[in-house]
């Protein structure tokens, strides 16, 4: 048992509570509170296990062996420790007898034996084995190879030691086998103290006043820090941590370690300074951001415990900035002091610094820090004992607790380790990716300290090549004809097809051609032809088809002007492009067009003209200037941030580059394509362009959903391109809508629930998810989903580059960021526009020199965030200056929206940041289903099953339908005030409505010291932690006599909702707990005189 202990440094008063003839309790440490807690919130698992494992050669004495690990069980009363829960505070309880089970198994003969990797399994799974938290808290296994080989497995609980103890427990057991196996007595000295003297003294020592010195140190520290580093992971973070992980064996090469010493010693640092500077530099490049804060751990052991098994680690927090890009120098410097003032602070339990910071519980990840690294002093011993040799074997671990969890030591002049990670999150290849940009990094820093961190490289030039160079091998031989050319062919080979349908009738492609012929010499006796321009202010319509036709014939460059924008706006487009003429029709008003010369198709006198022109195709003869691939072929206005629009200059080649990609990846532009968007959105060209090229049919119609059948009575299409948000509207209407063999989707993020709803009722047709700037001339990146493909759920990768066209995904200083990091998506290519018109600074600012491609290549900004995946696939998160953060929180919402689309009930969803009295909220817009009926409570449930916390919404708004852009996009300027639209949902005092609300609610009081709890307040807004949760549920079990989750305190955050928790545990497990509630009312309710009256009685 435990002793007094009669020195200076350590003379703890034992605070141990205890029945007569009952055993000693004593107090637990915080870290132990916390490591049960999470034991009991996520039962059966092994994250906190602490295994080892000891190859022994030689001729084995087991007797000597097992008498060894009864010793040094005897030695420490940590591994002979057990807990229990004492008026809803956990202890610790010191148990006499130091028998522990050593279990032989014999595996001669099995593949195990012979097996490194079968051996290393069979390891992992005996350390995974739970322990049953009531009993001992040590197991230990000897594996028998060979008769002269064996393993001796140790797994022990992260509550009774750490990893410094694995080492103390190896170099113990090998004195006391010596000893036994030459039958003297050991020279080990008897321990100064236990560790429940440790913990009495521990406690002592953190008095209020040097309490509250550590903490103002360390709130200072931690004064604004984000609350989780966002890793370029593999998956979505999932709403509740499993703790499910593997292990990565790493190890840095010689040349490297040689180095981060000899730089450490240059710098005046440990080399844990300058590793950790390292790593930290690479955490802000995987994540893109400047203040990094990563854990450690520290031993926290006074000389006098340095030989003693338990659980003495603290977690210390290390923040960094890399604000300014310090050079690799002046941050190993800058990590050293802070390495040395936080191990000057560290005496301050981890779990005191969580309760006093109060961050907004999650259970989708650990609080303050999710990343670890820290480097082993205490490595485990290599001995040989009497022709017996103990070498140390790595184990697998199958659970984390954290993200990433890096674990160094220096072994053999190397750094090598492991590193834990969540499977959650990460593929075991992008842990080694990680790794190998770690290391990349680090050798980089300690050869050039007094370079930037930012200049630092994390690839290595094959992993460059791969993204810049192979990834965008896509080169083919490029159309050999410009439309014009390519229409005018098809209309020669089939003049009697059909072109263009609509309501009106049916024009075949000789008519089609005609018309335009006869346009395009009007156009050019008018001053239209090369670098001009002619403005369309025409209504989608057959007449508008052979217009575009007519200008792009000539050489000008048509521009799209929708005759229902307002005024001014039409004004400032025909000012800005200048054009040589507007072709309209008399339903527009002169006043509209100001003073631009108009020709009027409608009107007599034009039709008259028209009829007097040849009907051939005009050539470069009848042109004002020749015809050239780099003349302008349309400008199309996008709205600007100034509020400006500015008019992107697409060419001639682009445009047949283009259109000769989608020849050959949309083979439905064959047959026939609905034309519905408007021509001023360059979604529209593909098929108001690309089916003339192929001899496939324009069908000009709706997609509004007021009309149930196709243009000209036509039956199902071949091919229809819309945007995401367009999906619910096209399920909707009839399936001739609906195409047979080509669904092209383009604008905006496509979900993959969402889309495979459509999918499963046309199977049969094949999905692009097609993605590209105006600027980059319709699309530049695709991805093909085959009919029977599988997508995921969440956002559809946009796919590879395509034809001639080429992705980077880039840092602020335009290096290629690795696999799985976001980036910048820039596009180059032909199909690059060749500008804004009239604003060549902003041309400048978006269109840059492309630093990979050849001499006078350009490359295309596109603002958005993007990333590669492993298999050479991007993935659109969004625009850079659309990201929302919300509680320090870096949120991408489509990730939200995916995951309210998918809850039923729900046709079609937005959601937007709200600014709130200083603080960013979000508000989700919804529309419902047809004949579905949804409550915000039941949506609010649906994604707290799917979501981390602080990605529900504080709002949610029903609409008839989304407002839409012209664009087809939906329009979120246009989405209504959450005010407007339902009352605030966050109510006031509900008081409780019934005897069991009422003594939860006094429970909740207790302890948390809140006079008045109302049903509805959230356990977390009052002030609520871990251990007054655990308080909280032992309280319940005491006085309701039904035990409940701890996990269910955390899930249920209001008294309303334990109540119905604690219920329905009741009804289970056989107790009336409305009926125990009531008569603890009705005896909170007795008077003193009444009690004493029953008393008496």
């Amino acid at each position: 048992m435990t002793h007094p202990v009669e020195t200076k440094q350590m003379n703890p008063t034992l605070s141990a509570v205890a029945e007569p003839s009952a055993p000693l309790v004593f107090p637990a440490t915080p870290a132990q509170q916390r490591i049960m807690i999470i034991e009991q919130l996520y039962p059966g698992g092994s994250a906190y296990h602490v295994p080892f494992a000891v190859r022994l050669r030689g001729t084995l004495d087991t007797p000597a062996l097992t008498a060894s690990i009864q010793e040094v069980t005897r030695r420490h009363e940590s591994l002979r420790t057990v807990f229990r829960t004492v008026d809803g505070v956990l202890g610790q309880v010191v148990e006499d007898d130091p028998h522990v089970e050593v279990t032989v198994r014999d595996l001669t003969g099995d593949p195990a034996a012979t097996d490194e990797d079968a051996l290393s399994s069979l390891i992992a799974e005996g350390a995974a084995r739970p322990f049953d938290l009531t009993g001992r808290l040590l197991r230990v296994e000897l594996l028998r190879l060979a008769d002269d080989d064996h393993v001796l497995a140790v797994t022990l609980h992260h509550l009774i030691s750490d990893s410094w103890s694995c080492g103390i427990f190896v170099g113990e057991l090998a004195r006391l086998y010596a000893a036994h196996r030459s039958g003297e007595e050991a020279a080990l000295p008897a321990p100064e103290v236990q560790y429940v003297d440790y913990t009495a003294w521990q406690q002592e020592q953190l008095d209020e006043v040097r309490t509250e010195e550590l903490l103002g140190y360390w709130r200072e520290q931690l004064r604004g820090a984000p609350p989780v580093l966002e890793l370029p992971v593999d998956r979505p973070r999932p709403p509740v941590q499993s703790y499910r992980g593997a292990t990565l064996p790493v190890r840095l090469g010689p040349e490297t370690s040689a180095a981060v010493t000899r730089a450490a010693r240059a710098l005046g640092v440990t080399p844990f300074a300058a590793l950790l500077a390292a790593f930290q530099t690479a955490l802000g490049r995987w994540t893109g951001g400047e203040d990094i804060t990563v854990s450690s751990g520290v031993a926290n052991r006074t000389p006098q415990v340095e030989g003693l098994i338990g659980c003495f680690i603290n977690v210390l927090l290390f923040r960094t900035s890399l604000a300014d890009d310090p050079t690799f120098a002046e941050l190993a410097t800058r990590v050293g002091r802070t390495v040395l003032d936080g191990v000057e602070h560290q005496d301050l339990p981890f779990d005191r610094l969580v309760e006093d910071l109060a961050p907004k519980r999650d259970l989708s990840h650990q609080p303050l820090a999710q990343v670890m690294f820290l480097v082993q002093n205490a490595p485990m011993p290599a001995v040989s004992v009497g022709g017996l040799s103990l070498t140390s074997v790595p184990v697998r671990r199958k659970a984390t607790h954290l993200d990433l969890n890096v674990q160094l030591w220096e072994a053999d002049g190397r750094f090598e380790g492991v590193v834990d990670y969540s499977t959650d999150l990460f593929d075991a290849s992008t842990v080694e990716r990680m790794w190998t940009q770690y290391a990349t990094l680090l050798a980089a820093a300690v050869d050039r300290p007094e370079e930037p961190v930012g200049g630092l490289p994390l690839l290595r030039p094959e992993d460059e090549h791969r993204l810049v160079t192979e990834w965008n091998d896509t080169g083919t031989e490029g159309p050999a004809a410009l439309a014009p050319a390519l229409i005018e062919a098809r209309a020669a080979a089939a003049p009697d097809a059909p072109a263009v349908v609509s309501d009106a009738g049916t024009l075949t492609y000789g008519q089609l051609n005609a018309e335009a012929n006869r346009l395009a010499r009007l156009l050019i006796d008018r001053g239209a032809g090369p670098e001009r321009m002619v403005a369309l202010m025409l209504p989608r319509s057959a007449g508008l088809v052979a217009a575009v036709l007519a200008v792009l014939k000539t050489g000008a460059a048509y521009v799209p002007v929708d005759p229902a924008l307002p005024a001014h706006r039409i004004a400032y487009l025909l000012a800005d492009s200048d054009p040589s003429v507007v072709v309209t029709t008399g339903d527009v008003p002169a006043a509209l067009t100001g003073g631009t010369p108009r020709i009027v198709l409608d009107a007599d006198d034009v039709r008259a003209a028209l009829a007097g022109y040849p009907d051939h195709d005009p050539t470069d003869a009848d042109r004002a200037a020749p015809l050239r691939a780099g003349n302008l072929a349309y400008a199309i206005y996008t709205s600007g941030s100034t509020g400006r629009p500015k008019g992107v200059l697409i060419g001639h080649r682009a445009l047949a580059d283009y259109l000769d990609a989608c020849r050959h990846d949309y083979p439905g532009l064959a047959g026939s394509s609905l034309l519905h968007s408007p021509v001023s959105v360059d979604l529209s060209v593909t098929t108001l362009l690309g089916p003339l090229t192929v001899g496939g049919r324009i069908l000009v119609g709706e997609l509004d959903g007021l009309r149930d059948r196709l243009p000209g009575g036509e039956g199902r299409l071949d091919l229809l391109k819309i945007t995401p948000s367009h999906l619910p509207l096209v399920q909707a209407l009839p399936e001739e809508f609906s195409p047979s063999q080509d669904l092209v989707i383009g604008g905006e993020a496509l979900i993959g629930e969402v889309l495979d709803q459509w999918r499963t009722r046309f199977p049969g047709a094949a999905v692009v998810n097609e993605y590209g700037p105006t600027e980059a001339t319709v699309g530049c990146v695709a991805l093909r989903v085959a009919p029977g493909d599988r997508i995921g759920p969440g956002a559809v990768s946009i796919g590879r580059p395509m034809s001639r066209a080429r992705a980077y995904v880039l840092d602020g200083r335009l290096r290629p960021v690795p696999v799985g990091v976001a980036g910048e998506l820039y596009v180059a290519g032909v199909g690059l526009a060749r500008g804004y018109h009239r604003r060549p600074g902003l041309t400048a600012e978006k269109f840059l020199p492309d630093p990979f491609g050849g001499p006078g290549e350009r490359m295309y900004r596109t603002g958005d965030l993007a990333r590669w995946t492993a298999g050479g696939l991007l993935d659109y998160l969004g625009r850079i200056d659309d990201q929302v953060k919300v509680r320090g929180f870096r949120i991408e919402l489509g990730e939200i929206e995916s995951a309210l689309a998918a809850c039923p009930g729900v046709a079609e969803a937005v959601v937007n940041p709200v600014r709130e009295t200083g603080e960013t909220t979000l508000a989700a817009y919804y529309v419902p289903a047809d004949g579905a009926t949804v409550t915000v409570s039941e949506l609010r449930a649906r994604l707290r099953r799917t979501l981390p916390e602080h990605m529900v919404p504080a709002h949610f708004v029903a609409l008839d339908r989304l407002p839409l852009a012209v664009s087809g996009k939906a329009d979120r300027s246009a989405l209504p005030a959450v005010g407007s639209a339902r009352p605030e949902l966050q109510g006031s005092f509900v008081a409780p409505r019934n005897p069991l609300e009422s003594l939860l609610a006094e429970v909740w009081g207790s302890v948390l010291n809140i006079e008045r709890i109302g049903v509805t307040d959230d356990f977390f807004e009052l002030g609520g932690y871990s251990l007054a949760a655990t308080r909280i549920a032992a309280l319940i079990g005491d006085i309701l006599g039904v035990e409940i989750p701890l996990r269910a305190v955390f899930e249920a955050t209001d008294v309303e909702r334990q109540a119905a928790v604690v219920a329905a545990a009741g009804e289970e497990q056989g107790v009336d707990v409305a009926a125990v509630a009531l008569l603890a009312q009705e005896i909170g309710d007795l008077s003193d005189e009444d009690v004493d009256a029953l008393l008496a009685g």
